[in-house]
């Protein structure tokens, strides 16, 4: 972990590696199955057609997706444990500390999702097709608002977190200490734009707006992991946690039901709420976790390994199949392979570039409030 984790949220950090399981799940399982033409495009390899085993059926339930469950759980841990940085740091200082939490292991893992690709694109002589805009644009994690497709297929939740940590720097302190009003009245604003947008005629500017809005909408989800923060701090009661979570999941769903991908609506909503499930019944059971060893471990390498199973997994089951192993091997061998890959990412990149942050947020923080002063 990047820092001791206080015993009554040992249960939101043994919740991240079940989300990262979990989005590890859906592609491993279904996506790789389901979906065998895109999966041959993203890797730029031919489809080879390979039927699931019988026993993959049991894995799968209706009305349940385990991809967006695992991505809702993920948004909410994060909406809980920000506040609990911003109590100990500027603004400033914030947003150096989680650029550094950040970028430097997703560039690492997404130059090695770069890389994966290109070996497979050589292996079957396919041509490479990434283009420079692409590749800069999904670095920059500015692709969702361009139009340009996610290259790994998991960054577009880090173009979400970023515009969550922009909005916490700026009215993080009044969100944590003055209630619920903030977060209603944004929920408001973006439901608000939603209907508006509704409405206007087709465009460049209206498709972005349209982009924006979902990241927004999902910021809002977010927001609600705000509300258990506020109330473990003692912010607000039971009851009150309980009604706001209502109203906060009420708007989410709405804007989700009227907004510009409202074609995905009933999957998205549904599982997000399934998430906000597992979330708060831990939290109600939150004194009861205890340390997993197993559980920490993909915990700990929740972020890498979320960051490279997509591509990576994709190509190294193909190749083995291809190659003759069983899938239940071939899935073995890269669950394996991609956590030994994970968990060297976060003690070479991850752990230390977050220390660094907070070593340099604390300088700079400091030298620009001299300057200020001066």
């Amino acid at each position: 972990m990047i820092t001791p984790l206080p015993p009554k949220i040992i249960f939101a950090n043994q919740l991240r590696g079940i989300a990262a399981l979990c989005v590890v799940f859906t592609h491993y399982l279904g996506i790789y199955f389901g979906m065998q033409e895109a999966v041959a495009a993203w890797t730029f390899s031919p489809n080879f057609d390979f039927l699931p085993p019988p026993w993959t059926a049991y894995l799968y339930f209706r009305n349940f997706n385990f991809g967006p469950f695992g991505v809702g759980v993920f948004f909410l841990i994060s909406g809980f444990v920000i506040p609990f940085s911003l109590t100990q740091l500027s603004p400033r200082r914030f947003l150096v500390a989680r650029f550094f939490r950040l970028y430097p292991t997703y560039l690492v893992c997404f130059a090695i999702s770069c890389l994966t690709v290109w070996i497979s694109a050589q292996l079957y002589a396919t041509p490479y097709v990434w283009s420079a805009q692409e590749v800069l644009a999904n670095v920059l994690l500015l692709h969702t608002n361009l139009g340009i497709p996610s290259l790994d297929l998991v960054n577009w939740t880090l173009a979400v977190e970023i515009k969550f940590y922009l909005l916490m720097a700026c009215c993080g302190a009044a969100v944590i200490r003055r209630g619920f009003m903030h977060l209603f009245l944004f929920a408001l604003l973006v439901l608000g734009v939603t209907l508006l947008l509704t409405h206007a005629s087709p465009g460049v500017l209206v498709r972005g707006l349209g982009a924006v809005l979902v990241e927004l909408n999902f910021v809002v989800f977010m927001s609600i992991g705000i509300l258990f923060y506020q109330h473990m701090s003692g912010l607000i009661s039971t009851a009150a946690l309980g009604l706001r979570i209502l109203l906060l999941a009420a708007l989410f769903g709405l804007s989700w039901t009227l907004g510009p991908r409202h074609v995905e609506a009933v999957a998205i909503i549904q599982n997000y709420y399934f998430a906000l499930g597992l979330f708060a019944v831990a939290y109600v059971a939150r004194g009861y976790f205890r340390r997993i060893r197993l559980l920490d471990f993909f915990a700990d390498i929740s972020y890498p390994l979320y960051l490279i199973h997509s591509l990576f997994g994709y190509v190294a089951m193909k190749w083995m199949m291809r190659h003759g192993l069983d899938y239940a091997v071939a899935l073995a061998l890269t669950l394996v392979a991609v956590s030994a890959l994970a968990y060297l990412i976060h003690r070479v990149v991850e752990l230390p570039s977050a220390r660094f942050g907070k070593l340099i947020g604390g300088s700079t923080a400091r030298a620009i409030d001299r300057s200020a002063q001066g």
